[in-house]
């Protein structure tokens, strides 16, 4: 079934949207987040270039930059390459992939903290008394001239050729194998061919399992915290839960509809 959409052209009814979500493959999970992660860099790098004082620009930049780096390492058990063959596989591709996306989201991620530390410093230095405004001062300053830098670092950054490569790799993976290029697209980055066919399995099935393996994983991390925990082992388990929700985030339109649904909550 289908509805008019825009020019009097078509477009598919929900119900329609529902059964391909079902029939999807991980591949198709994979690709969709590869363009949700284009677009919330994309989006927000010409208010970050122009200077925009908003954090949110920043930091919505750095989520999508997060959480797809999170997505790709629970779809690498996936892509796994037999020992010998270690040379332009779909492996090392999404692992080169994965170091590119840590590389941009360490560069957004110090001016986030930087942002956030100015932010709560301000805050704290409104609440001295008149005796140490000089003391808050110099400390404010101090922090100003950090969220400096790291904001020259970060243009710096998004001045190179490495992160057009970036943005040029999401748009091919974000294509799929046979969709039509997006509008950005520059030519000379490629997919490895068969990546996208060792992801044919169906979405449904094959993200129940990966979030299933992830809520073991913070378990574990859970277990092992014991009675006083040291702020590392809560530091781990803070990153496995926030892994754990990037995949459920991901797998949410994939299972909504799907057989799969009551294994999604388990």
């Amino acid at each position: 079934a289908s509805a008019a959409g825009p020019g009097g052209g078509t477009m598919p009814s929900q119900d329609g949207g529902r059964a391909r979500r079902v029939r999807a493959l991980m591949s198709d999970a994979l690709t969709e987040q590869a363009r949700s992660c284009l677009d919330g860099v994309v989006d927000h790098d010409p208010a970050i270039r122009l200077g925009d004082p908003d954090p949110e620009h920043v930091h919505r930049a750095r989520v999508a930059v997060r959480r797809l780096r999170s997505v790709l390492r629970s779809f690498a058990p996936l892509v796994a390459t037999p020992l010998g063959e270690v040379d332009d596989t779909p492996e090392t591709w999404l692992a080169g992939l994965r170091d590119e996306l840590k590389w941009l989201g360490g560069a957004l991620g110090a001016v986030r903290d930087a942002d956030v530390r100015l932010q709560v410093l301000v805050q704290e230095c409104s609440t001295l008394p008149t005796a140490d405004n000089l003391g808050a001062a110099t400390l404010l300053a101090l922090a100003e001239d950090d969220q400096r830098l790291a904001h020259e670092a970060l243009l710096d950054a998004m001045a190179t050729e490495r992160y057009d490569d970036l943005l040029r790799s999401l748009e091919a993976l974000a294509a799929g194998p046979e969709g039509p290029s997006p509008p950005r697209a520059v030519t000379g980055v490629k997919v490895p061919p068969g990546l996208l066919a060792l992801l044919a399995q169906p979405a449904g099935t094959g993200l129940s399992s990966l979030a299933r393996r992830q809520w073991r994983a913070v378990r574990k991390a859970v277990g092992r915290l014991g009675d006083e925990p040291p702020d590392t082992a809560l530091h781990e388990v803070r990153i496995e839960a926030k892994r754990l929700r990037y995949l459920s985030e991901a797998a949410a339109p994939f299972l909504a509809s799907s057989p799969h649904r009551k294994a999604a909550k388990v």
